[in-house]
């Protein structure tokens, strides 16, 4: 992932994604890519408002608040997130 990053590759996806690569990440428990995505600049204000959200809680629910609800991050992840949010 840091490879494609440091490419080029659009941390919050192509413009208009539907599923952008932090919500995946989130979705995966991948805390390292959850790291690199949200140290690059993710979206953590991202809102996901697919009438498919089937995740309990996900619809109309920012990135931040879905990582809050699907993971137990370390320490410093949940600094790092409450640091991107403001």
């Amino acid at each position: 992932l840091t490879a494609l990053v440091d490419r080029g590759a659009l941390v919050n996806g192509v413009p208009g994604a539907k599923w952008p690569p932090l919500l995946d990440a989130v979705k995966n428990n991948q805390l390292e890519a959850i790291e690199l995505l949200v140290a690059r600049g993710a979206d953590l204000g991202w809102r996901c408002r697919e009438p498919y959200a089937s995740y309990p809680g996900w619809k109309d629910t920012t990135l931040r608040e879905i990582a809050e609800i699907e993971l137990f991050p370390a320490a410093s992840l949940r600094a790092e997130l409450g640091r991107k949010s403001h």
